[in-house]
């Protein structure tokens, strides 16, 4: 059930139509059920999630997340993130007629609550993008140099 803030603010902000998405975030294994606004009208865009779903366990002795014995924090080899990419997409391969379900039931949700249409994006691409260690010190620090990213 979509908690009533996020209709209210739909409805308070004008929101005339939105989409329901499916979304990997690869670097944490996760599958997000998200809403969101393409073209706003209020001039601010709106989304929010809407179900995030876990794909990796918790592992108390390496104190983080892990998937097919390796930890999500300390990639270290591109074998490795080979690994956890064939390891998510086999996953979310095999959750997608559930995940689509959900988005469908979400959709429905938003268009009886907050009265907009509301459809549900079915082109989902997996574009996972598991990075190692080495990958993301690099791609941070030239978010900095370049000045657009420098509170990580």
């Amino acid at each position: 059930m979509i908690p009533q803030e996020n209709i209210t603010t739909l409805k308070r902000l004008g929101v005339e139509s939105g989409k329901v998405g499916i979304r990997c975030l690869a670097q944490n294994a996760t599958v997000i059920i998200e809403f969101f606004d393409e073209e706003s009208t209020a001039g601010i865009d709106v989304d929010f999630i809407l179900e995030e779903i876990e794909l990796a366990e918790m592992c108390f002795i390496k104190e983080a997340k892990v998937i097919g014995g390796v930890n999500l924090e300390r990639i270290k080899t591109s074998e490795e993130a080979e690994k956890v990419e064939r390891l998510l997409t086999e996953k979310i391969e095999k959750m997608m007629p559930e995940l689509i379900i959900k988005a469908k039931a979400y959709a429905q949700e938003v268009r009886e609550r907050a009265g907009i249409p509301v459809e549900v994006v079915d082109d989902f691409s997996l574009g996972l993008g598991v990075m190692t260690e080495h990958d993301r010190s690099m791609w941070h620090a030239g978010e900095v140099l370049r000045g657009i990213d420098d509170d990580y």
